[in-house]
């Protein structure tokens, strides 16, 4: 736990008022970086501040990532003494998962369910090619290789065409057959889907056969509203599951929060590798299913 002498010298580097802290962590706070933006976005705090265990800032705004993850090395160096995420973490770079605050979502789930339900279910689907849908997300690169296929398609040169940039996948679609993407972006010249191909976390997409559809969205949009991660589009895998799309918060966001994100019914085997392969909006299925895109930001 932070000290609160620790507290006092995070707010000031903030420039906040030491006041908020009276609120408990986390609070919602203006992004130090608000300038870099997208221009038509609303006045309301986008940027969300942790400080029991360790100083950790989010925001949903993809343009300042860089800068935030600067600001939080530079952060944890100057009130924890170093740049391991949390203090008490096993070792460099990993982080413990808070499974105290995992079992008080598990008691809460019902209420969440109850208070994030939709009136009505399922929406009708979206009809929207595979790169169109990449595209508006919003949260590729130009330069980024993104690989789509099947689970299988990986580890040998001759599957470096399933690793191509967005403008690549607009010219040459993917044939409807190949069901899967990875939320990550791949170092240029990659034909494995494996970690040490990974150039950037870009989605983070969460999996659940534990929930209906109806008790998914309604996870999924309690996620948005207590993490300020927005949610971006929810594709139905053709079969039992809906995965929802989010902008991804770091790799020590997601080991933080991995056993809340159980607890509250999603698959921890999607949570357990960056690369994992997922359903990819309207795209068939090996059964003939089609993937639906229920839901997607901005439509």
């Amino acid at each position: 736990m932070l000290s609160d002498e620790q507290i006092e010298r995070l707010f000031s580097e903030l420039k906040f008022p030491l006041s908020l802290a009276a609120r408990g962590s986390p609070i919602d706070i203006p992004c130090p970086y608000r300038a870099l933006h997208s221009s038509g976005r609303d006045s309301r705090p986008s940027c969300r501040l942790w400080f029991e265990t360790h100083p950790h800032l989010h925001c949903f705004h993809a343009h300042c990532y860089d800068q935030l993850q600067e600001l939080n090395t530079y952060l944890r160096l100057i009130i924890t003494g170093t740049t391991d995420f949390p203090l008490d973490a096993p070792g460099p770079n990993k982080v413990s998962g808070d499974y105290a605050y995992a079992r008080t979502i598990a008691r809460k789930l019902p209420g969440i369910l109850k208070k994030f339900r939709p009136f009505s279910w399922p929406p009708n689907p979206i009809a929207m090619r595979a790169p169109e849908f990449l595209k508006r997300l919003g949260v590729f690169k130009r330069v980024d290789h993104i690989w789509i296929g099947n689970e299988r398609d990986s580890g040998q040169p001759k599957f470096s065409t399933h690793f191509r940039t967005l403008q690549e996948w607009t010219k040459a679609p993917p044939p409807l057959s190949w069901s899967f993407v990875s939320g990550c972006a791949f170092i240029p010249g990659s034909f494995s889907r494996s970690n040490g191909c990974i150039k950037a976390l870009r989605i983070l997409i969460l999996e659940s056969d534990a929930l209906g559809g109806a008790d998914t969205y309604a996870v999924a949009r309690w996620i948005e509203a207590n993490f300020a991660l927005p949610l971006l589009a929810m594709v139905h895998s053709g079969n039992k599951s809906l995965h929802c799309y989010y902008p991804h918060p770091g790799a020590e966001w997601l080991a933080l929060y991995r056993p809340t994100l159980v607890e509250a019914g999603f698959y921890a085997a999607s949570l357990r590798s960056p690369a994992q392969p997922m359903r990819l909006a309207n795209q068939v299925r090996n059964n003939n299913a089609v993937q639906h895109l229920l839901w997607i930001n901005g439509v």
